[in-house]
């Protein structure tokens, strides 16, 4: 169960209206939207350089989705102001996690051991290790559906970036 839950920065209208506005004409008709929440494992890795290295010590971050058990490298997410999840009471709740906290570290350790420092050449003496402790939290998606031009449309549009996914449109 996640512990908190991601600032909702793309409302409930301008989540149909992204929808809507990419609808070819006569456009959507009736499109509903619902807030869900999505389990996410937060993680932070400190990576210490080879001895004698001029640089800092370098830091990364992952979020693992706790459903599928994919791992995204991400932006820092240690500086964003997370709600209690009773402020997102209008959302549906979270589904159950499918991927273990230590199965997710793994993955996330992996993507950032892979992505990060492979392509940036990042010089790792002793591997990297947790900086601080995984934050289980929930991501809020709005779920577009309704119809356009006789087709039926089911539309994610992520509440925090405004990305876009159809499933059906």
């Amino acid at each position: 169960m996640p512990d908190c839950a991601w600032p909702v920065q793309i409302g409930r209208e301008q989540a149909v209206q992204t929808v809507a506005g990419r609808l070819p004409p006569p456009g959507a008709a009736d499109l509903q939207a619902e807030l869900h929440l999505h389990p996410l494992l937060a993680v932070e890795f400190v990576g210490s350089t080879r001895p004698g290295a001029r640089r800092p010590p370098l830091t990364g971050h992952a979020l693992v989705d706790l459903i599928g058990g994919r791992a995204y490298v991400a932006e820092p997410w240690t500086e964003v102001e997370f709600l209690a999840l009773d402020q997102l009471s209008a959302a549906n709740p979270a589904p159950a996690a499918q991927i273990g906290r230590e199965e997710a570290v793994r993955a996330a350790r992996r993507v950032l051991g892979n992505v990060l420092l492979r392509r940036r050449r990042w010089g790792i003496g002793g591997g990297l290790t947790l900086g601080r402790d995984p934050v289980c939290v929930a991501k809020p998606n709005w779920w577009i559906t309704g119809a356009a031009g006789g087709r039926a449309v089911e539309v994610l549009v992520d509440a925090v970036s405004g990305r876009h996914y159809a499933f059906r449109a």
